[in-house]
């Protein structure tokens, strides 16, 4: 395994293989907390976590900056990228395909091309994301806020507020727009998946406050569509890493890449303070380490099942409280009808894991 990667590679004067690019800027968003199983907010809402209605209201506020910020700076660094192309008589063939990914994935945030998207968004300039979050996800909160008099105040958030900020700095860069999807597209389904685990069971005068999948429909199409989107910023024909075309533009790539990962990682730890945990938080976390750190002989028949999908792991030895499968359910003995966590495919759709 390749160990400091990143600091030796980035001090040589020489080309790094897009797939050991794309490689270190893995490392970048394990090494930034950024990832699964790495990112406390996202392990706190999985973990039988909820979240107030106020506190809720605060998250929908600070989401709803982060999504239209992200919307137009991600816009203005296609800009950018686009003026510098337009000086070569040919452009490079690899940057023609960052752009056309680009634009095809913020195309999905500005007007929901992607028919996941499109099945459900509202229509015209409504169904831009951030309004579309504005309008349904919010405006439910809010009015749920309003029948119980329910004062709150929100603000934004100084994590996010730098966020916000770097945001505007990547959008006056050529690599920004290249950048901002790399890390939002390794991150935006398992943020969609902690609003839906956090909102989903919010309550006001003891009925739901999200009735149905289509009071819900923002999050659970952003969770579908991102498994797709993925695959795309990844895609080692012409994915994010081959907007930097030179040993200069690699080393801005990752620094710049970092940077953005801490403002990310910064932003979601004040989302993580929103929440509380239930009397058997406690519990889970202390069955989850038990169990990652197994040793007795009882576990060695414990294995694990990959989705063929979106690659969600299911460990029997864990199981997933949160679901109400108990650690230590075998995969086998999960209802047929259960679906899979983050993309909602079947059982079928899963394949052991070799140990």
């Amino acid at each position: 395994m390749l160990q400091n990667t990143t600091k030796f590679n980035t001090n040589k004067q020489f080309m790094l293989p897009f797939d050991l690019l794309d490689f270190e800027i893995d490392t970048l968003l394990n090494e930034g907390k950024l990832t699964r199983y790495t990112n406390e907010f996202f392990i706190d809402a999985r973990s039988m976590s909820k979240i107030s209605l106020s506190n809720a209201l605060q998250m929908s506020v600070n989401w709803r900056e982060i999504t239209k910020e992200f919307l137009f700076s991600v816009i203005g660094g296609i800009g950018q990228m686009s003026q510098y192309m337009s000086k070569f008589d040919n452009p490079p063939q690899q940057l023609l395909g960052v752009l056309q990914n680009s634009i095809g994935i913020i195309s999905d945030d500005l007007s929901n091309v992607f028919s996941t998207l499109n099945n459900v968004a509202p229509n015209g300039p409504d169904g831009a994301h951030y309004k579309w979050w504005e309008m349904t996800i919010h405006k439910d909160l809010i009015n749920a806020a309003e029948q119980t008099n329910l004062k709150f105040k929100t603000s934004l958030l100084p994590g996010v507020i730098n966020l916000l900020s770097i945001m505007k700095e990547l959008s006056l860069n050529r690599l920004g727009a290249a950048i901002q999807l790399r890390v939002v597209e390794a991150i935006a389904l398992e943020i969609a998946i902690s609003f839906r685990v956090l909102l989903s069971p919010l309550k006001v005068n003891n009925e739901f406050i999200f009735k149905t999948d289509k009071d819900l429909a923002w999050i659970n199409a952003h969770v579908k569509a991102e498994v797709e989107h993925h695959k795309s910023v990844k895609d080692l024909s012409y994915g994010m890493a081959y907007a930097a075309i030179t040993p200069d533009e690699q080393k801005t790539f990752l620094e710049l890449t970092k940077k953005y990962i801490h403002a990310w990682h910064v932003a979601l730890l004040e989302f993580r303070a929103l929440i509380s945990h239930n009397k058997n938080y406690n519990l889970y976390r202390l069955t989850q380490a038990r169990n990652l750190n197994r040793t007795e002989n009882k576990y060695a028949d414990f294995k694990k099942w990959r989705c063929l999908v979106c690659d969600f792991i299911y460990d029997e030895a864990i199981g997933l409280p949160n679901e109400g499968i108990l650690a230590g359910t075998k995969f086998e003995d999960i209802p047929n009808d259960w679906e899979c966590s983050d993309c909602g495919v079947k059982k079928t759709d899963f394949e052991p894991i070799s140990a």
